[in-house]
């Protein structure tokens, strides 16, 4: 079972990538890239009142033959003047009934489930349950650390899957995004 979380914010992102799945072969089809830019002084500072933050733009979990989750940590790097709060804005299926897929639920939902069924939460300076499903979301606006100026945080993916067996493979994409602002703590008091 492998599964695919794309990253969302609207805050400039050094790399990243689409995957454009529906152009017809023969006529093909448009698509268009956002390109922003920002100017740093001689010093390196961005200009005041602009927040310049680095997000990963897709994460990814695989769940072996024994259950257990595999998946990582990545960076949030704060190149702004001042300190930010990075939340969970949502965790979404976009295609809740597309079939057999990837079910995320609560650690409570687990017991007695396949391993098509995963409890997934990002650890940062707090722990965010991301649930996708028809009748749960994720708390909205969960805070999930909050990165000093000029500065980084590392935040983990983690999880555990059902115990039981599965027949089927299976693979889904989610949609997670992050709401990104300035800390209302000082960075001297963080």
């Amino acid at each position: 079972l492998a599964g695919l979380l794309f990253a969302g914010s609207s805050l400039p992102v050094h790399a990243s990538k689409q995957t454009i799945k529906d152009f017809d072969d023969e006529t093909g089809g448009t698509v268009t890239v956002p390109v922003s830019g920002t100017i740093k002084n001689d010093d390196g500072a961005v200009e005041a009142g602009k927040l310049v933050v680095e997000v990963p733009t897709s994460l990814s979990f695989m769940i072996g033959t024994d259950g257990v989750l595999q998946a990582g940590s990545f960076a949030i790097k704060n190149n702004s003047q001042c300190a930010i709060d990075v939340s969970v804005e949502s965790f979404i299926d976009p295609r809740p009934t597309a079939g057999v897929g990837i079910t995320v639920v609560t650690k409570g939902e687990l017991s007695g489930q396949n391993r098509s069924y995963v409890h997934l939460y990002l650890k940062g300076d707090q722990e965010v349950d991301l649930v996708a499903n028809k009748e749960k979301k994720s708390a909205k606006n969960q805070l999930v650390t909050t990165v000093l100026a000029n500065n980084q945080k590392s935040i983990n993916l983690l999880g555990s899957a059902g115990k039981e067996a599965t027949r089927e493979p299976a693979s889904e994409t989610f949609n997670l995004t992050f709401r990104i602002e300035k800390s209302s703590a000082r960075d001297e008091e963080i």
